[in-house]
């Protein structure tokens, strides 16, 4: 199917499957590494609404795409990697660090960008369970 229909069927995934859909979720990662730019930024999207955070399979596959050799493949899964990451899980930190010596700028904005967002998810996770704790 030409670009458009492709792009379609991402965009309408998560409005028809169930979060953590693991079918859908495959999908989706799959489509990071599409040929066009439009599919895999709806791609990336479509992640952030499916996908469940921490989730294995997600996670692997997903690192596997920042190790691609085309940087476009690399920039999906990095951006993709900040919606499945947990805050501190060493693959995913390692991953998006990885990331960090890219050779492509973009790649090394868009990890510096989800390592930031990473931390300070990591702070308010802290702050939250401090407060909690009575502390």
């Amino acid at each position: 199917p030409d670009a458009w229909i492709r792009r379609h069927a991402i965009d309408i995934m998560p409005h028809f499957a169930s979060r953590g859909d693991p079918v859908a979720v495959a999908a989706v990662v799959e489509s990071l590494e599409d040929r066009d730019p439009g599919v895999r930024r709806s791609a990336v999207e479509a992640v952030r609404l499916l996908a469940i955070r921490g989730e294995d399979n997600a996670v692997d596959g997903i690192v596997a795409k920042t190790e691609c050799w085309d940087p476009d493949h690399r920039l999906s899964g990095v951006r993709a990697l900040e919606y499945v990451a947990r805050p501190g899980d060493k693959r995913t930190v390692g991953a998006l660090f990885a990331a960090t010596k890219d050779c492509d700028p973009d790649v090394q904005r868009a990890s510096l960008h989800a390592l930031g967002r990473l931390a300070a998810a990591a702070k308010a996770q802290a702050s939250g369970a401090g407060k909690a704790g009575g502390g």
